[in-house]
């Protein structure tokens, strides 16, 4: 008979380390797991979060590793004789707790819209490619080959009035979301590759209107080169592993300056904690840890303005208000100048002291930004731009969710307003997993924190992440009879998998639908043979599957 306790769900846990120190927190951290409990989180060199039941967290107290273990707000009595760093991962622990909060998470409103909903800001369109990294890339191709990368007849061309007045056509606005379909199907039929033009025409996009017809025109050997550099299997990453996480505070010091209230940064620095330890909480074996550095910094830098004429470009305004931050930033003893190859320099820092598999940055600031949201070059920016975009504090969990799966491999699922996705075709992370739950064509389209406001991962956003060993994809047929309710079952050698998708009715007629297999012990020598079979139901059960791939 099992044993009820193991039924009960896990809950999360902080465990306050005794002896503080980064190779304590890692045995910690190991520790745990070898309990066989999930270690979401990890706190500087002070705490580590694990799931846990009462007895397994009753049990890890025992290992005498922990002054502390909580599973609720933690009084004031236990902060005495703490350092700074202790009281910090403690103070910030309590905040999920606080009626404020707990009112903030209880706002239904906005969950399960679009990110392309017309009524709310879509976030900047993200491009494996980071317009600044394009930049250094473009010049260093073009002083290299003597050649310039895009055809003569794709640079700007002057309109009659900029004939008689020696000056340049004055370039379109931003695109519409359905011109942007457009400008992408036009990339991938002239480049024969459509996740070649996913990144591309989100690069344009992000560089502003002067680059759309320059990016139209790329040639072809700077396109291979240029995939060559970004596409490499050295810039591949999987969301597995431990991620070093440093979240950055950008505030001003100037008197009535941009700022948040102490209790209004908690909570956003909460939500951001919430909306990753939600993504290490989904990951199929329990291997995803985030390992955070907290950083607070104040600069003396003027507000901007956001307006469309000082954002011809998606980050026009960041380097405003982030470089002079990174020349605040401190990490393990190193310094850094002000200047985007600093956000660069500091997330290998972090990764080389945590020995972690990857290393990002989140930017977060109430400075006027030209986005509330995106992610590229390993970083994600969250700005108070028109409260979070319209999405209201309260999003911002799923919104950090969102773009940092994009620096993992996952694609856009959202149609509508913003740069919203147009094909299933397109291939993404490092298994290339296609688009498939892409709501220009998906059949079904399933629910997906990649297409909106929802905790729920498709299993094809799980498979362009790394969360899958072999990812399947079934094809029904569109003719009377298709389609199936009944178990269907994927056999490879003497191993039996089960194809089903929770909460969903997947393998109707005319549907599409892909699985996302964790099978560790599984690899592509092992495969032989797959049989495909279902339970019978009679005459009138036929299913006519008639693909299985990947």
């Amino acid at each position: 008979m099992n044993n009820p306790s193991e039924q009960r769900p896990r809950s999360p846990y902080l465990f306050l380390l005794a002896r503080p120190s980064l190779a304590t927190r890692g045995e910690a951290a190991n520790r745990l797991r070898e309990m066989g409990l999930p270690v979401v989180a990890q706190y500087g060199r002070v705490a580590v979060e694990a799931l846990a039941r009462p007895d397994e967290a009753s049990a890890a107290q025992d290992l005498g590793l922990f002054s502390g273990v909580f599973k609720s707000s933690v009084s004031a009595a236990h902060f005495e004789r703490l350092t700074e760093e202790q009281r910090r991962a403690i103070e910030q622990w309590n905040t999920r707790f606080s009626p404020d909060y707990r009112r903030l998470k209880d706002e239904k409103a906005r969950l399960g819209r679009s990110w392309g909903d017309p009524g709310m800001e879509a976030p900047a369109p993200h491009s494996a490619i980071d317009p600044e990294d394009f930049g250094a890339f473009l010049e260093g191709y073009e002083r290299r080959t003597g050649t310039p990368a895009s055809e003569p007849d794709t640079e700007p061309r002057p309109t009659e009035q900029g004939r008689r007045t020696g000056g340049r056509r004055r370039p379109q606005g931003p695109m519409s979301g359905e011109a942007f379909a457009t400008y992408e199907r036009e990339l991938a039929e002239r480049l024969n590759d459509p996740s070649a033009a996913y990144h591309l025409a989100r690069l344009a996009f992000n560089l502003g209107p002067e680059w759309h017809d320059r990016i139209r025109g790329l040639r072809s050997e700077f396109v291979a080169e240029l995939f060559d550099h970004f596409f490499t299997e050295a810039a591949c990453w999987e969301m597995t592993g431990e991620m070093a996480d440093g979240i950055v505070f950008v505030e001003s010091s100037r008197r009535g300056g941009p700022a948040f209230r102490t209790t209004e940064r908690n909570q956003i620095c909460q939500e951001i904690v919430d909306g990753l330890n939600w993504l290490a909480s989904e990951h199929p074996a329990g291997s995803l840890s985030w390992v955070y550095d907290f950083q607070f910094v104040k600069i003396d830098v003027a507000n901007g303005s956001d307006t469309a004429a000082n954002c011809p470009n998606s980050g026009s305004l960041e380097a405003r208000w982030r470089d002079p931050a990174m020349a605040q930033v401190a990490y393990d003893g190193h310094t850094y100048s002000a200047a985007w190859a600093s956000v660069g320099e500091y997330r290998e820092h972090m990764r080389v002291a945590n020995r972690a598999a990857h290393a990002i940055a989140v930017f977060v600031t109430p400075y006027a930004n030209c986005w509330h949201a995106y992610a590229g070059g390993g970083r994600l920016v969250l700005a108070k731009r028109n409260n979070w975009g319209g999405w209201g504090q309260g999003t911002i969990d799923i919104i950090t969710a969102h773009e940092v799966s994009h620096l993992f491999g996952a694609a856009d699922e959202y149609t509508g307003s913003g740069t919203p996705c147009s094909t299933c075709d397109s291939l993404h992370g490092c298994d290339q997993i296609p688009n498939g739950n892409c709501g220009a064509c998906a059949h079904p389209r399933q629910d997906c924190a990649m297409d909106g406001n929802s905790r729920r991962r498709c299993a094809y956003t799980r498979g362009q992440i790394g969360w899958s060993h072999l990812f399947v994809e079934l094809t029904t047929a569109d003719e009377l009879w298709a389609g199936t309710d009944d178990d269907v079952w994927l056999d490879i050698g003497d191993r039996t998998v089960v194809l089903d998708t929770p909460n969903h009715d997947d393998r109707e007629r005319n549907n599409k639908e892909g699985y996302a297999l964790w099978e560790p012990d599984l690899t592509l020598g092992d495969i032989k043979r797959i049989m495909i079979r279902k339970s019978p139901d009679g005459f009138a059960g036929g299913w006519k599957l008639h693909r299985a791939c990947r």
